[in-house]
């Protein structure tokens, strides 16, 4: 029996964090569970708000001018019962330049005992920045982006989730490891993920900012886990239309955009051609920063053209792929890139009204990198973008035109290992690749296929990886023969290398 009721602490003001008390009970409850409520100004008509289930609730933009409650219900092992706070007052919106914290490539799947999994601590410093909005780059959630996956223990929803209320997500590619990115939308929701009703890509103003939030998974052939990436026509044109439609609104604005695949990265990937069209679009419309993720690492570029010029007129990219899940390093040092760091931390974003401020902060609190760029408006000098080399794969510069090298070394094995374990192969590759396997079993001159593997960039982490290819029962029953294995690699300017090799079961 509940004899005090549960009080709300904190300021009913967007970005501010509220706590719901649990008041005071007889009978010994032993457990609390809590679900925050959006009310009218009066605090009478309430609707429950989707996911917010703990103790702590972040205030944000959709909250301002109503209140909120927050309901516990105790349980003591026998029984449970309900009680429901007071009503807050009317949510005050925020004041002063707005604050935004991005990063991607965030979350583990519960259970993984091979990456860092720093997502924890990667919101903890995030929290500590007091943000008025959460960017999220893609990969928010690893290893196929699917809902179990997002709402598994330690992942993206017990530490990020605390966002929801600010949060602007993007999909990266490993959203797609689930058909459709159907975990990513059913999680975030449409009204947040996809409010344009397009295909994940939306606009939005943050204080006098305009924000496009593209998604780079997507070509007129399909919506997939891939790490070169890409753009469709329909998306480029809503895109320039959006930033038309932006500049006539506001010609003074700032504007910013984000995705997953960088069009330029010293890291791993070393940069993903594909979507120099939203790039160049921006770019014309004398945009001043994108953000990125997909490179495990933190890069500041200096303000550049479509084709890697360095330019006063250009925009300035990040990429912040030190969201938790692990990190890799440099794989060039062109002249362009201004800072960098191996380290998981979050970028944060002071949006100015002409200008904007920037700190990578780490998960130790230190402030890495920091600056202040005034932002270029519509009468930016940038050069018309038709000089710039975009038209395709060729027309970019990439950070580093050296051939793609790739191997695949299969270990030996017996039938019974492969059938428990799966086939050990260790793969040389000298810049992130997407891998598809394709293996056959050969019984004298008689081939079957067996079973066809994609590796992506997340499974082949460094210059030497070792995979592992695992057949279930498709090698049920085989005591002897050979598996032939053709490995093709993808890089992620479209470059290929084909390997085949032969492993002899004994």
């Amino acid at each position: 029996m509940n004899i005090a009721l549960p009080k709300i602490s904190g300021a009913a003001a967007e970005g501010h964090v509220l706590t719901a008390s649990t008041g005071t009970w007889t009978h010994g409850p032993t457990g609390f569970s809590y679900q925050w409520s959006r009310c009218d100004a009066s605090g009478s008509a309430c609707q429950s708000i989707s996911g917010q289930t703990s103790s702590t609730y972040l205030a944000g933009p959709g909250d301002v001018g109503s209140t909120l409650r927050a309901s516990v219900t105790a349980t003591n092992g026998t029984a449970s019962a309900p009680a429901t706070s007071a009503a807050t007052g009317p949510v005050m919106a925020a004041t002063g330049d707005p604050v935004a914290v991005a990063v991607g490539d965030i979350s583990c799947p519960a259970g993984d005992r091979t990456d860092s999994c720093q997502q924890s601590a990667t919101e903890a410093i995030a929290r500590q920045q007091n943000p008025n909005a959460v960017f999220v780059l893609g990969d928010n959630q690893y290893d196929n982006g699917s809902l179990s996956e997002y709402e598994g223990a330690g992942a993206y929803d017990s530490t990020w989730g605390f966002f929801n209320s600010i949060v602007h997500p993007v999909p990266g590619n490993h959203e797609y490891g689930t058909q459709g990115a159907a975990g990513y939308f059913a999680y975030f929701g449409t009204s947040v993920a996809n409010p344009d009703g397009t295909n994940g890509y939306y606009s939005f103003n943050l204080g006098s900012w305009h924000i496009d939030a593209l998604n780079s998974d997507c070509t007129n052939a399909a919506c997939e886990d891939a790490v070169d990436g890409g753009t469709t026509p329909a998306q480029t044109a809503w895109l320039q239309s959006d930033l038309a439609a932006a500049r006539a609104a506001n010609p003074s604005a700032c504007i910013l955009a984000m995705w997953h695949h960088p069009l330029f990265s010293a890291g791993w990937t070393l940069g993903v051609p594909n979507v120099a069209p939203l790039y160049s679009a921006l770019y014309a419309a004398h945009a001043d920063v994108v953000l990125n993720g997909h490179d495990h690492l933190y890069e500041r570029f200096a303000q550049q053209d479509p084709s890697g010029n360095p330019t006063t007129g250009g925009i300035r990219e990040f990429v912040v792929g030190t969201g938790g899940e692990s990190l890799n390093g440099l794989s060039a040092t062109p002249a362009t890139l201004q800072a960098h760091d191996s380290a998981f931390g979050v970028l944060v974003l002071t949006l100015h009204a002409s200008s904007y401020s920037w700190r990578f902060v780490n998960t130790s609190g230190s402030t890495v990198d920091s600056g202040t760029a005034a932002c270029h408006g519509a009468g930016a000098g940038a050069s018309a973008v038709g000089t710039a080399r975009h038209a395709g794969r060729s027309g970019v510069v990439r950070l580093d035109e050296r051939p793609l090298v790739f191997d695949a070394s299969p270990f030996r094995a017996t039938a019974a290992l492969v059938r428990r374990r799966g086939l050990a192969v260790a793969v040389l590759a000298s810049r992130a690749v997407d891998v598809t396997v394709t293996a056959w079993l050969r019984h004298g001159h008689r081939l079957t296929r067996v079973g066809t593997f994609h590796e992506s960039e997340s499974q082949i982490t460094q210059p030497h990886s070792l995979i592992r290819l695992r057949f279930a029962d498709r090698l049920e029953g085989v005591r002897a023969g050979a598996l032939v294995l053709r490995f093709v690699a993808e890089d992620g300017a479209g470059h290929r290398h084909t390997v085949t090799r032969t492993v002899r079961l004994g």
